[in-house]
């Protein structure tokens, strides 16, 4: 093995700028101090760096604690260095001490009559860790029971995944030469148990992580050319933890104003019954409730799991909290973090992290960062919105939800 309830926060430009000034992420080109929170670096497909991107017309950018991110870059074809965007080179960001990276996946070009000023490429792809994606768990299941079983760490689990199916795998087609697992191993996340058969490794990876509380990322290291996985385990930064320092989003430090509040539990279920091995009256069900919390009346939301391959109480439990996890109710609350607010992401909060929300007769909560999206535009300069807890639910999400019923009777 190779070791190597949603609430929107919308963070002004001078958060980013302030984590490139004290992580001292900074170059100097043509004699200008440029930030590298807002300039691309790009790299080919060896992590050879290539060119530097600084005057583009518009970024978005996603990165997530559970899952892996996208990008989309709008630029003029004119601008400098846009002949090194091409499919499969790497562009990156550099964040908290990492560059955060995404591979070329798709290149279009718009015009009008308006001649070369309205010639945009606009260039998209995910984050690294959607090699994962294009991955599936074949490890011994052509043997034994066709199930590669782990009962574990969490962390330990996933990295068992990505390296039997993504970097040792027996068909070597199948292994990224340039990826790397972070070390040592942690053993982060607590026990799980999992049966991996057929589903794609990033899946995995999200399962693991609802079930355990740790996140993961694929980071860029170009000094040794390697993408390496890594776990993001986040901070209690919440008020009264007593060991980390506090990060509260609240009017009473003056740096949010509510932008909009709203409420779904359109796909809340908190009462899991998960139905497990047999057939009928012999057929084993296990009821799971959200938190172990009772639930009744009109409270209660039951939903029903198959989960034909699983063969015990305690993996029928997990699949259980697991879909429990995604299907709770949900809050939305965006804000706008003021330009006076002292909190930076990437220098004083990150992904994983628990921070306080305070916001009177709204919401008063410990919540988890679980996603950042960030917007770069000449005239807005840059934007960051933070999502804490859960995502809205959507037709899509709704759907896949759905759909994870019926996986397991594929997987067979």
């Amino acid at each position: 093995m190779r070791n190597g309830a949603a609430i929107t926060v919308t963070l002004p430009a001078i958060a980013l700028a302030k984590t490139a000034k004290k992580a001292r992420t900074t170059i100097i080109e043509q004699g200008r101090i440029l930030p590298l929170s807002s300039q691309i670096t790009v790299f080919d497909s060896t992590l050879t760096r290539v060119a530097l991107i600084e005057d583009y017309e518009y970024l978005y950018w996603t990165f997530k604690f559970r899952k892996f991110g996208n990008f989309k870059l709008i630029i003029n074809r004119y601008k400098p260095n846009t002949s090194y965007l091409i499919k499969g080179n790497v562009l990156a960001l550099y964040i908290a001490g990492y560059y955060r990276a995404a591979i070329i996946e798709s290149i279009e070009i718009g015009l009008t009559d308006k001649g070369k000023i309205s010639e945009n490429y606009t260039i998209s792809g995910r984050e690294l860790g959607g090699l994962f994606a294009e991955r599936i768990a074949l490890h011994v299941t052509d043997s034994g029971t066709g199930y590669d079983s782990q009962s574990t760490y969490a962390e330990t689990a996933m990295r068992h995944y990505i390296n039997y199916n993504c970097m040792d795998a027996v068909d070597t087609d199948r292994n990224y030469s340039l990826l790397f697992l972070e070390t040592p191993d942690g053993e982060r996340g607590g026990a799980v148990k999992y049966d991996a058969r057929f589903q794609y490794i990033s899946e995995i990876c999200e399962e693991i992580s609802l079930a355990s509380g740790i996140g993961w990322e694929v980071v860029l290291d170009p000094t040794n050319k390697r993408m390496v996985f890594k776990i993001i385990e986040g901070l209690d930064r919440s008020y009264g933890n007593g060991v980390n320092s506090v990060v509260i989003f609240s009017p009473s430090f003056g740096n949010i104003r509510l932008i909009s509040y709203s409420y779904s539990a359109l796909n809340s279920k908190n009462v899991a019954y998960v139905a497990g091995q047999g057939d009928a009256e012999a057929r084993d069900v296990d009821k799971v409730t959200y938190l172990a919390a009772p639930y009744t009346g009109v409270s209660r939301r039951e939903f029903l799991i198959d989960a034909r391959d699983l063969d015990s109480a305690d993996k029928m439990a997990q699949r259980g909290n697991e879909r429990l996890a995604e299907l709770g109710e949900e809050k939305v609350i965006e804000m706008e973090n003021l330009s006076t607010g002292p909190f930076s992401y990437g220098e004083d909060f990150y992904l994983g992290d628990i921070v306080t929300v305070d916001y009177p007769d709204i919401v008063n909560a410990d919540l988890r960062v679980i996603e950042s999206i960030i917007e770069i535009t000449p005239e807005k300069l840059i934007q960051n919105r933070l999502v804490f807890g859960k995502t809205y639910p959507d037709i899509i999400n709704i759907n896949d939800n759905k759909n994870k019923n019926f996986l397991t009777e594929v997987r067979k």
